[in-house]
């Protein structure tokens, strides 16, 4: 229940347990859209390494289904973390592999359409870019046939906030704009930058795992609708519960929580009819 306070701003008065927000969390089909697995360069305690304890935390979550991606993609190199990757998730259904890109002026990565071949023989239906962590610029020169190719095989590019500055994304989405752009890892502070991105692209989403703000998932829903939004956790390295706790009591429709918390997600991994 909300009630107005006298300068017309809502409050809440609902009080909740742990009980209410699983019982909250189990009409909904969980699929998170970042979870990291392996090893780091530098080790923190309570980071989860392996498929069995990345599995452990989503039954205790109640998440289904996760996509993954190895953390040495990113902090060594795109094809040692790879390797490693595909390995830990064989044959584990509800780990959806991720692989980490670099564009192929190196020729570190084959051309695109060897690369888009090997991506759907190892059902990677979406990949990550860290264009700061791997030295390259987030730009058409650099990026655009990797793009050009993923937009016509829709694959979904996943991009943290840390690895892309505002205006490097904003031409990315104005030149693909076939291209559907997952921007992970985002902070409380990015509504003034984010809200006008998300309005003029529709081809743009947001994982909001580290939007926890007060009213915040409400806003974003009736700024923008419910469909651009993904559940993510950052589950290997951080814990599940904020998000899903923010997921569970924001005052939106069921059928919204049900796309946020995992049917935006099947939906561009085209996975819809896999359920």
């Amino acid at each position: 229940m909300m009630e107005p306070e006298s300068n017309g701003l809502p409050v809440s008065d609902l009080r909740f347990s742990a009980e209410s927000v699983f019982g909250e969390l189990k009409k909904l089909e969980i699929v998170d859209a970042n979870v990291s697995i392996g090893g780091r360069t530098i080790s923190f305690e309570g980071d989860l390494e392996t498929p069995e304890d990345i599995l452990s935390a989503m039954d205790r979550f109640g998440i289904s289904r996760a996509v993954v991606y190895h953390r040495l993609a990113v902090e060594n190199h795109p094809t040692v973390g790879n390797g490693l990757l595909m390995e830990k998730v064989a044959g584990q259904e509800r780990l959806i592999p991720q692989w980490v890109l670099l564009p192929d002026s190196t020729d570190e990565f084959p051309p695109s359409y060897e690369l888009a071949i090997q991506l759907h023989e190892e059902r990677a239906r979406c990949v990550r870019v860290a264009p700061r962590s791997h030295g390259y610029p987030f730009t058409p020169w650099c990026c655009g046939d990797l793009f050009e190719m993923l937009a016509s095989e829709r694959i979904p590019v996943f991009i943290s906030l840390d690895e892309v500055e505002w205006e490097g994304l904003h031409k990315i989405l104005s030149d693909f704009s076939g291209l559907n752009v997952v921007l992970t890892d985002v902070g409380y502070r990015i509504g003034r930058s984010i809200y006008p991105l998300l309005r003029r692209f529709p081809n743009l989403f947001m994982e909001y795992t580290g939007f926890v703000i007060h009213w915040g998932l409400e806003e974003l829903c009736r700024q923008v609708g419910p469909e651009r939004f993904l559940f993510g956790s950052g589950l290997g390295r951080d814990s599940p519960g904020p998000p899903l706790t923010t997921l569970a009591l924001a005052a939106i429709p069921v059928r919204s929580k049900q796309l946020i918390a995992g049917g935006n997600l099947l939906r561009i991994l085209d996975l819809e009819d896999n359920d």
